[in-house]
């Protein structure tokens, strides 16, 4: 994952799957017991076919997770896997996953598409094209985008007046596909926000 600064705006890209091959549409690290210790890896994911995935996250240059996991769909599927008991004393800042995306059954195939990743303290990758950001008043940016890669939470990191950055997560409706154009409101005061299809 790279990370591409727009004007007070970071967000967060990624590739675009091709129909063949596992689609990770989301996916992040969370911490259920709040010890800062135990992680759990969700992935969202959709896929048709017969398929596999394998998922490795470090921690730094460890590996404390290598899985596969295997699709036989005849028809396009969407759902979510939560990987948990994932050990990361050194906390998220260290955790980073690679989606490695094949054809056939786990063992079997051919790498299919590009590997999708979570750089060390991130998320999944998400993909836009035409991204703009402005000020719409003292305490709202506004920011244009059109998507290009399948996601339904969207994370942008907004530099305040003080210096201090903050992030907003964005939820996208369940309407949302790709290729089209949305625009966010995001309210500084309040961490609201507004979503518009034009």
């Amino acid at each position: 994952m790279k990370r591409v600064i727009i004007g007070l705006i970071s967000c967060l890209y990624a590739t675009v799957a091709s129909a063949q091959c596992i689609t990770v549409n989301s996916a992040f690290f969370t911490n259920p017991s709040g010890d800062g210790i135990h992680w759990s890896l969700n992935v969202n994911w959709t896929a048709q076919g017969v398929n596999h995935l394998k998922i490795y996250v470090k921690q730094m240059d460890d590996t404390v997770l290598n899985t596969c996991f295997q699709l036989n769909n005849p028809v396009q599927t969407t759902g979510t896997n939560v990987y948990d008991n994932i050990i990361a004393p050194m906390g998220l800042p260290s955790l980073s996953a690679t989606f490695s995306r094949w054809t056939e059954a786990c063992g079997f195939g051919v790498q299919c598409d590009q590997n999708q990743y979570i750089q060390p303290g991130g998320v999944l990758d998400v993909k836009f094209e035409q991204l703009s950001a402005r000020c719409y008043n003292v305490n709202t940016t506004e920011i244009k985008f059109k998507i290009l890669s399948p996601s339904k939470h969207l994370t942008f990191n907004v530099r305040m007046k003080s210096g201090n950055v903050r992030k907003f997560v964005v939820k996208l409706p369940n309407n949302a596909v790709v290729g089209q154009s949305w625009t966010v409101l995001l309210d500084h005061v309040s961490g609201k926000y507004i979503l518009i299809k034009p």
